[in-house]
């Protein structure tokens, strides 16, 4: 992996440590729909910027599951999300 691509994944870890866990946490109390929605589509942004498939397959795996509003799954998706960054930091981290 290269230094500049490194870097970028660092980022992108930070970005989604400090601004995204917390509130995907607030999601999974509240299951307000449009929220989740705006939190899948900046989520399906950031993989676009920084080029990460798992995050992007991730986004659209939510969004799917929102139009079909599919509740349960969507939960389950929002409690998986602390798993997934560190599953990306795991990868980044054997990469290096």
């Amino acid at each position: 992996m290269s230094n500049k691509r490194f870097e970028d994944l660092a980022l992108m870890i930070n970005d989604l440590e400090e601004n995204f866990i917390e509130k995907c946490a607030e999601l999974s109390e509240t299951l307000i729909l449009g929220d989740i929605a705006k939190f899948a589509k900046e989520l399906k942004n950031i993989s676009q910027k920084y080029d990460c498939e798992n995050l992007s397959s991730y986004a659209d795996n939510m969004l799917e599951k929102l139009k079909m509003m599919d509740i349960v799954q969507l939960n389950n998706y929002l409690d998986y999300f602390p798993i997934l960054v560190n599953d990306i930091k795991n990868i980044i981290s054997e990469e290096e």
